[in-house]
């Protein structure tokens, strides 16, 4: 059974920002969001910077490890959105591409869930590349539903779906 824990080492959270920095920016080129990956690379440092510059205690993030039997198997992070009270905005549920396939992905969504409720969100809401085919199946499973489809910055065509649920 995994759970969250607070990550507890500065260099660990350095780590796993600058991870969600490059999987954002490869996920927005990868999907022709920008047609060239220095221009997503430079969006994602300033979006998810945006999210820490007063850090993490000083804002609504929440990033934890996520953990089996003692070892880390991915990262979860989230927000509690002030401006739109009762609602857990889901950042990332990533899991180490050695640990995919075996449940975590499904596990830390419903502890996500459980402990944004237990803070008081009435909703979970999310993007995912709609190209994301085993996340956007597991959260179809999971209840969320599509709030809509959208087009983000020089694409094209929808890429991305919004996803919502009432917990």
């Amino acid at each position: 059974m995994i759970e969250f824990k607070t990550i507890k080492d500065d260099s660990r959270l350095q780590e796993l920002i600058n991870h969600s920095i490059e999987v954002y920016a490869s996920e927005m080129h990868r999907y022709r969001e920008f047609r060239n990956y220095e221009k997503s690379l430079e969006l994602s440092k300033v979006e998810v910077g945006d999210h820490f510059k007063y850090g993490v205690e000083q804002s609504h993030n929440h990033i934890f490890n996520i953990v089996n039997d003692e070892q880390v198997v991915g990262y979860v992070w989230f927000q509690m959105i002030v401006e739109h009270e009762g609602t857990a905005f889901l950042n990332y549920i990533y899991i180490d591409k050695e640990h995919r396939r075996h449940g975590y992905g499904e596990q830390s969504l419903k502890l996500f869930e459980q402990q944004v409720k237990e803070m008081g969100a009435k909703y979970s809401v999310f993007f995912v590349f709609k190209s994301n085919f085993p996340a956007v199946r597991m959260y179809l499973k999971h209840d969320y539903k599509i709030a809509k489809e959208v087009a983000m910055y020089e694409a094209k065509k929808t890429s991305r779906y919004k996803m919502v649920k009432m917990l």
